[in-house]
């Protein structure tokens, strides 16, 4: 699985946890667990190596089973990241705390959502390689099998992160 999904795989991995749960069919409320810094090499989503450290997160996920087997998931929460150009040291720390609602449906993975974001992608996928901080809507689906993210729409007001911390997208 390509290692595009790790952002979002975090947070989704949480609502499986749960799942064992939901089996009754109720709601199921879960903390985040504790996301250590990662990071990607230059080319795969800047043109220069990158950390990401969550450093607030009083985030959570209620997962709610759906009567046709997918899994609806909603994301709240306070979540602060600090995103840094590991070959400058230049970094800027943004609040991206959603909210919003993921959708796991047979091997595709809906993420939906308003507020502050930031959504990263890889070449190859939908907008090319790069990195946003996003406020206001966004939508994007990842093929669960492939890691590759076919659909992306961001808001016009997208900051380019790349951009901001001395770079260029990949």
């Amino acid at each position: 699985m390509r290692r595009a999904l790790a952002p979002f795989l975090a947070l989704a991995l949480l609502a499986f946890a749960a799942m064992p749960a939901l089996a009754g069919g109720k709601p199921d409320w879960a903390a985040n667990e504790p996301i250590d810094p990662f990071g990607f090499a230059a080319g795969e989503v800047c043109d220069f190596d990158l950390e990401i450290a969550i450093v607030v997160d009083t985030g959570h996920t209620i997962t709610f089973p759906e009567s046709n087997g997918s899994q609806r998931v909603i994301l709240g929460g306070k979540l602060v990241a600090t995103v840094t150009n590991l070959e400058t040291d230049a970094s800027v720390t943004l609040n991206i705390s959603g909210p919003g609602k993921q959708l796991f449906h047979g091997d595709v993975l809906s993420i939906s959502g308003g507020g502050p974001w930031l959504i990263w992608t890889f070449p190859g996928d939908a907008g090319g390689a790069g990195m946003w901080y996003t406020k206001g809507y966004v939508a994007l689906e990842i093929d669960l099998n492939s890691g590759a993210v076919p659909s992306l729409s961001l808001p016009h007001n997208s900051i380019d992160v790349c951009e901001l911390l001395g770079g260029h997208a990949a």
